[in-house]
Parts: structure tokens; sequence; C-alpha cells
């Protein structure tokens, strides 16, 4: 059968039998972050928004010469990151454009759930030694072996503009992550290749 017929019989019969449907707004919700707009877009369940997602494609080093980051990020109904997913033929990638390892895609994961890594407050520049270009050494156990400028620029996305943006409009205090969050663990941190 084509992919065609299973996308059509996903959002026919199996999101309206789970409940679940992914819902644009009339007018997107767009976070403008650095250099990319994200748009940000709510999943509704029994008309209560019980999470959010964005299809994110963002440069990941100063320079423009690695390859762009393109992934679907996950929050909660509080604004807090749950999780990610990379589209089938286009996953993450390390410096020299080596692709992420199962066990990179794990440890990108658990740096994007800490709420307050050495690099949340530090500009890109200080990621990095100037001269070697080496990522710094008090970053190393807080980053992707290889990918110290994907790690922080995913951090910035999933844990300051896009959440604050969230709560600021729809008028949402910082809460705990709940089970949503912890529900969406397993499926949403494998990726889809």
């Amino acid at each position: 059968m084509s992919r065609h017929f299973h996308l059509v019989f996903a959002l026919v019969f199996l999101f309206p039998f789970l409940g679940m449907k992914p819902v644009k707004p009339k007018k997107p919700f767009v976070i403008v972050s650095g250099k990319v707009d994200i748009e940000v877009f709510s999943i509704k369940k029994r008309k209560k928004i019980r999470s959010f997602y964005s299809d994110v494609e963002t440069p990941v080093c100063m320079e423009d010469i690695c390859e762009l980051a393109k992934l679907r990020l996950f929050w909660d109904e509080n604004g807090n990151y749950c999780g990610f997913k990379t589209p089938k033929k286009h996953g993450l990638t390390k410096i020299d454009h080596r692709p992420f390892s199962e066990s990179d895609y794990k440890a990108l994961d658990a740096f994007l759930r800490k709420d307050n890594p050495p690099f949340e407050n530090m500009e890109p520049v200080q990621l990095v030694d100037g001269i070697t270009g080496a990522t710094v050494p008090e970053l190393k156990s807080h980053c992707v072996p290889g990918a110290v400028f994907t790690t922080y620029t995913l951090w910035q996305i999933a844990h300051s503009q896009v959440p604050k943006a969230l709560r600021e409009k729809l008028n949402i205090e910082k809460k705990p992550a709940g089970k949503n969050s912890e529900a969406g663990l397993k499926q949403s941190t494998k990726p889809i290749h």
C-alpha cells in the first residue's frame, strides 16, 4: 500500500479513534528565535490542549556550513520539553557531518531535559576554544560529543524561547513536567528513520 493511503487512514480513522488530533490554530503561533521563525501548534484531546509541537529547521553552527537540524520538538500542556523526533531520511549530524548514533540521540534527549546546563547563559562563541575549535572542557559532559552547537541550539529552543512564549501567550505559569511529558518519553525520543 502507498504511504498516502497510510496517512489518509491515520488521519481519518486512527486520530479520531484515539481522540487526538493535531490542530493548527487559525492564526499560527509564531515565535522568533534568532535566525528562524518557529511555529508551534497544539494537540488537543476532547477540545482541551494536551501538548504542543513544532517542526524545527535551524542552523546549529556559527559558520552556516553545518547541515540544518530538522526535527519535531514536543512540549506538554505546561510548556515543558518532553521529547523529539527526526524525519526518516534526515537525522541529526555532528562535526564533519557524521550522523548521530542511537546513543547520541539518547544523550541529546537527556541533555535537553536538564533545566540549568552550564551553557544556559553563554554565547555560541564561548562553547568552543577559539584556537582549536574544540568544545571547552567544562561543557564536555553536558553535550553530545562532537555536537556542542546542536545541543546548545536545541536546548535554547526547547527551554527558552518556546516555553516562555507559550506561557505568556496562553497565560500558563511554569509547572513541573506532568504525566503527558513522561508518557511521551519513550515514543518521542526515538528518531523516525
